[in-house]
């Protein structure tokens, strides 16, 4: 099942720095039908951990009217670990074992629909730069994936959302960019893979620890 937004409404827009995130099929609002609502510090606990494989480095890209090209650093993906500190009734802060900071809101959560995927986005650059924009293009319902917990492989239905991200106002070059998350969890737990395309493969930027990606 693709989903689908509302045949017409207006562009909604949120800008966060330099960086728009648009969603102008007002697809958002199908998450409404598939993500839980959760209070923001019932899904954002302090001490919490969360564990891991990351991108290295920030890859640059380079976009033209014809083509885009990306140089990343040429490390291998290395184990990172996220912990949440500093709680606050309407914000978090996220520190990372590779000495990123990031501050998750409340706002956002709502914004996204109770979700994590404002945090990832509006925090790409720590991974891709530049990004002036990204657009939210698609959503996908169901999308099968297995993850290794606790010694045992479960089988989980997650959701795809695919946005396309432009790196400068002048260029008309989009690449792609992926997100995976587990509706049935709550806060940083959802995020399952964060990824330059949809399906399996070592082109992530992040992977939850035991993730496995199907096609």
């Amino acid at each position: 099942m693709r989903l689908t937004g509302l045949l017409f409404c207006f562009l909604s827009l949120s800008t966060w720095g330099q960086i728009s995130i648009t969603d102008p099929k007002n697809l958002l609002n199908d998450l409404n039908l598939i993500v839980k609502n959760s209070a923001f510090n019932e899904s954002f606990k302090c001490d919490s951990s969360f564990n891991f494989f990351s991108q290295v480095g920030i890859c640059r890209l380079e976009c033209d009217e014809i083509f885009c090209k990306e140089t990343c650093p040429p490390i291998p993906k290395k184990p990172v670990k996220f912990y949440l500190e500093d709680c606050q009734s309407d914000s978090v802060q996220m520190y990372s074992s590779l000495g990123q900071s990031w501050n998750i809101t409340n706002q956002d959560f709502i914004d996204s629909k109770f979700t994590v995927v404002f945090t990832m986005l509006r925090n790409i650059s720590a991974y891709k730069e530049p990004v002036v924009s990204l657009e939210l293009e698609t959503i996908i319902f169901p999308k099968a994936a297995r993850v290794i917990e606790d010694g045992k492989l479960k089988n989980i239905t997650t959701v795809l959302l695919g946005f396309a991200m432009k790196t400068s106002q002048t260029s008309s070059m989009k690449q792609s960019i992926y997100i995976t998350i587990d509706p049935n969890r709550q806060g940083m737990d959802q995020l399952m893979f964060l990824s330059d395309s949809p399906g399996p493969g070592d082109g992530y930027i992040l992977k939850r620890k035991g993730f496995i990606n199907e096609n």
